[in-house]
């Protein structure tokens, strides 16, 4: 009886300590997509590069769109997004990303493309941390249940979808589904 109190009780511990540490890594993504946004801002200020580019206000969108959906960010929903969505329609967000580029400085293309990665890795690694259910469901199959050929296979599998795709990513912000 003592044991199972016990067992309660840890488990409410832990639910309790789960949800405050996805609000704190909710936090501690937003405050980094914040200032990569006023990174961007101060970027145009300091070396007095036009607002109205067109560059600027896609960037700004996109940080605030991170900003906006954080909280519903979740990965499985992201490996949907990236198995489901249909190829022409990130095609077509990522012309339009390289049509904006092409029609800056390169030196704006190269902060914008920099500030892109920096966010969608943000945001990737706050959808990882944050999927327990998925996190542990992985490790459990690995440690006990799979075969070397299959782990090898998943283990390519996930290096495919980890690999940062940041139109993909930009995508999932900003089209709608």
């Amino acid at each position: 009886m003592t044991v199972t109190i016990g067992s309660f009780i840890a488990l409410l511990l832990l639910l309790l300590a789960w949800r405050n540490w996805k609000a704190t890594a909710r936090d501690a993504v937003r405050d980094t997509i914040i200032d990569l946004r006023d990174e961007w801002r101060n970027y145009y200020v300091d070396n007095n590069f036009d607002m109205r580019d067109g560059c600027y206000a896609d960037m700004r969108d996109l940080l605030n769109g991170m900003l906006r959906y954080t909280k519903r960010m979740r990965m499985i929903g992201y490996f949907y997004f990236a198995v489901k969505i249909d190829k022409a329609v990130v095609e077509n967000f990522q012309n339009r990303q390289q049509t904006i580029l092409a029609n800056v400085e390169p030196q704006i293309a190269d902060k914008a493309k920099l500030i892109r990665r920096k966010a969608s890795e943000a945001i990737l690694a706050y959808m990882a941390a944050t999927s327990l259910g998925f996190i542990s469901a992985v490790v459990l199959m690995t440690i006990y249940l799979l075969p070397s050929k299959i782990i090898n296979w998943l283990k390519s599998g996930v290096k495919s979808v980890f690999a940062l795709r940041t139109e993909t990513l930009g995508c999932a912000v900003m089209c709608p589904a």
